[in-house]
């Protein structure tokens, strides 16, 4: 999950939530098809804190940011009611698209429970086609990036 092989280490972003009465199975552990929100949510703050809201990709920048691949790695359980910690960075942001990464632990132990990731593609909103990251945008999220290349 780290970045490219030279690049620097990206800022991380760092937010918490807890596991909640939906997220459980009947063993009563976080189930794998939960882990996605909070991949998302994670993005969604990440976003937040640099002052875009989520729709404000479609209105203020004119792209989506359709999912590409997802991918998990799952390292401890996570139960009701634990308070995990998000840990979100850009591991690689190239010319049309990002590879969002995120380390989740339990808050109080610093356990790591999953890791994971996903790549987002730039479209154009209204086409779907693929499409430079906006220069603005890039700016905005480049501290919380740790490779940019051109792929």
């Amino acid at each position: 999950m780290s970045g490219d092989r030279n690049a620097p280490p990206a800022k991380r972003f760092v937010t918490t939530e807890y596991v909640r009465w939906s997220d459980i199975d009947y063993a009563r552990i976080m189930r794998y098809s939960a882990y996605p929100r909070f991949l998302e949510l994670a993005e969604a703050e990440l976003f937040r804190s640099l002052g875009v809201q989520y729709h404000e990709l479609f209105t203020r920048f004119g792209i989506s940011l359709p999912r590409r691949t997802m991918h998990f790695d799952f390292h401890g359980p996570a139960r009701l009611d634990d308070q995990l910690e998000l840990a979100a960075w850009f591991g690689h942001m190239g010319a049309t698209s990002l590879r969002f990464d995120l380390e989740i632990r339990q808050a109080a132990s610093r356990e790591l429970v999953a890791t994971g990731q996903m790549v987002l593609v730039c479209t154009a909103v209204e086409v779907l086609e693929k499409r430079p990251i906006p220069e603005e945008l890039r700016a905005l999220i480049a501290p919380y990036t740790a490779g940019q290349g051109r792929g």
